[in-house]
């Protein structure tokens, strides 16, 4: 047997022998192909001949880099200019804030966009209190995991205790940036006909115990102030949601039981072209031109209608307009999001 370094010593005396061998085929021009010798010994020694090819392909590299330095530096003026560009652009879109962000490709004015005003109502919303059995006794928030027994004694359908889509709906609303931006408002009409007004700086529980605590805690007192401040942030008000709606609001009512599919983006841009009908009204053309959006203090109000429940048919009769926003039934919480997508990319809201 042997050990490592009886190997190694042996791997030099084949190196040496090699080393010699090759030494006399140059000398003495002994048989045998000197192209393998050559090989086997830049293998062994780790002698290369590429100091030759450096030399020659040196001027040929110098090129090349000089070249394509010289293209780096024409690229880096073109992407200069085109940032410069890009900036100034910004610029001018976007001179008060984020919310003309230059990249959406319709978005308007910010002085158009501040005239329209987004509400959204969510309808028959499952909430609603019953007694807790046992010593503990007091109100807990209805829904079907925890109350089974209570909906099949009394009758009811579990389709009907579902307060988890409220509770996903309003999580869509308050936390997207159409809200943190100050242009949505939000209304919860219950299936016992009870509104509550949502206050825009609200922010819902994460977790679906918290939030029942809150609505348990909403429908007892009729209101839920925040721990620092006197502004309530949840409060039963008086019925119909009509008398809380500016005059000539118009109501729109999302639904899949309908004919009339229509993207909300489009939508979204008719309501804003409802702006540029009132602008316009009673102007010949050139004062129409001259004349400043700012100018008109009028405003376009737009109320959404969106179902909180299950199942079912949302029927109103103080309705204008029914829309389908997809050929397929979605949930109450997507059909929320589409409407806040639509009109940030409208106002140019990131």
């Amino acid at each position: 047997m042997f050990g490592p370094k009886s190997s190694l010593k042996k791997r030099k005396r084949h190196s040496n022998a090699a080393a010699k061998g090759h030494g006399k085929t140059t000398t003495k021009g002994a048989s045998g192909p000197p192209e393998v010798d050559q090989r086997v010994l830049d293998i062994l020694t780790g002698v290369e001949e590429e100091d030759q090819d450096q030399n020659l392909n040196s001027p040929v590299e110098e090129d090349t880099t000089s070249s394509s330095d010289e293209q780096d530096k024409s690229h880096d003026e073109q992407g200069g200019e085109r940032i410069e560009d890009r900036a100034e652009g910004k610029a001018e879109r976007n001179p008060e804030g984020p919310q003309t962000f230059h990249g959406w490709p319709n978005a308007l004015p910010s002085e158009h966009a501040k005239k329209i005003k987004v509400t959204v109502l969510l309808e028959n919303a499952n909430l609603e209190t019953v007694r807790q059995s046992g010593r503990a006794g007091g109100f807990v928030l209805l829904n079907s995991d925890d109350h089974r027994h209570l909906l099949r004694k009394t009758g009811r359908n579990a389709n009907d205790a579902r307060p988890d889509i409220t509770h996903q709906c309003l999580l869509a609303l308050l936390d997207s940036p159409l809200n943190k931006e100050g242009r949505l408002k939000v209304y919860v009409r219950t299936s016992k006909n009870v509104l509550i007004d949502v206050n825009s700086e609200t922010r819902i529980p994460r977790t679906f115990t918290r939030f029942a605590g809150l609505m348990t805690e909403l429908l007892e007192k009729l209101k839920v102030r925040g721990t620092s401040g006197s502004t309530p942030l949840l409060r039963v008000i008086r019925n119909p949601i009509v008398s809380h709606l500016p005059v000539g609001t118009r109501k729109v009512v999302c639904t899949y039981n309908t004919e009339n599919v229509m993207d909300m983006r489009e939508h979204s841009r008719r309501i804003a072209d409802l702006v540029d009908a009132k602008d316009s009204n009673g102007l010949s053309g050139n004062d129409n031109k001259q004349r400043t959006i700012a100018d008109d203090g009028e405003e376009v109000n737009i109320l959404y209608v969106v179902g909180a429940m299950a199942h079912g048919k949302i029927e109103e009769d103080w309705a204008d307009e029914y829309i389908c926003i997809s050929e397929y039934p979605l949930s109450a919480a997507t059909v929320c999001s589409r409407i806040t997508h639509a009109y940030e990319c409208l106002f140019g809201i990131l």
